[in-house]
């Protein structure tokens, strides 16, 4: 029990830190880049397993990842500036 309240204690830490840094300025890019980069990533390490891979239509543009990163990033400061509490708002 004292190993899952260390656990949880460690992962609120780590959100709030999340969140404070991205209230900064250029946090909120700063992860969309962040996301985008692990996102080619993540494709490199499945096109390196398989030779067949089947994408939606606009998988490989980043530029549209970070566009809708970007997006949720604004529709989650939005729902936390209303105070209507949303499974992506806390």
């Amino acid at each position: 029990a004292e190993a899952i309240r260390l656990a949880a204690l460690a992962q609120a830490d780590a959100i709030q830190q999340i969140a404070t840094q991205l209230s900064k300025d250029g946090g909120q890019e700063a992860a969309a880049m962040a996301l985008a980069k692990e996102y080619v990533k993540m494709y490199g390490e499945m096109g390196s397993k398989s030779n067949t891979m089947f994408f939606q239509e606009s998988a490989g543009n980043a530029q549209s990842l970070v566009v809708q990163a970007m997006a949720a990033m604004k529709a989650m400061k939005l729902d936390e500036g209303s105070g209507v509490k949303t499974p992506t708002s806390t």
